[in-house]
């Protein structure tokens, strides 16, 4: 229902870039027996492990110098896998946000959020709909989800121009 994988697929994770090397640490939670790097030159997989008492997968992603681009495929799963995470090299699983990018909005004092919330031809009606932290896109027709929106204004302590869908119903305004 979140729009998680009930099989086996892949992701693409980043393209066209160059300086992306390093050690991502990729953690899931259900099984998958195979984590492998496909059509990504200069991309491996290392240290597959499933922990049954957690049910979840971890492994390395580790992108070198060569790396322009990282396919992953996720296969042996049982019926899929869901809160796929991959995290940046120097990064913490604890980050929401990269702080790069945190850094990059210092100079604002208002985040306007119209894009990140694809408020232009956005689907929702009523706050049921919303987008949400569990969704498996914040990239969807919905966008971000309010959450973690709201966790970038307070991590950033910058005020928020909030832009509703236009067929929002009075309680999700509300």
């Amino acid at each position: 229902p979140d729009g998680w994988p009930t099989e086996d697929f892949g992701v693409v994770v980043i393209t066209g870039g160059s300086g992306i090397e390093g050690t991502y640490k990729l953690s899931c939670v259900g099984r998958a027996r195979k984590i492998s790097a496909v059509a990504s030159g200069g991309v491996s997989t290392a240290n597959l492990h499933y922990d049954a008492a957690t049910n979840t997968t971890t492994a390395d992603i580790i992108a070198t110098k060569q790396a322009a681009q990282m396919f992953i495929a996720i296969s042996g799963t049982d019926h899929g896998v869901k809160d796929l995470k991959i995290i940046r090299p120097g990064c913490t699983a604890d980050e929401l946000f990269n702080p790069t990018f945190i850094k990059a909005l210092e100079p604002f004092s208002v985040l306007r959020t119209m894009d990140l919330t694809s408020t232009n031809n956005n689907p929702q009606v009523t706050w049921e709909d919303r987008a949400k932290p569990s969704d498996i896109l914040q990239s969807s027709a919905k966008g971000a989800c309010w959450e973690y929106i709201i966790d970038l204004a307070n991590q950033t302590g910058k005020d928020l121009w909030i832009n509703v869908p236009d067929q929002a119903d009075d309680a999700y305004i509300k």
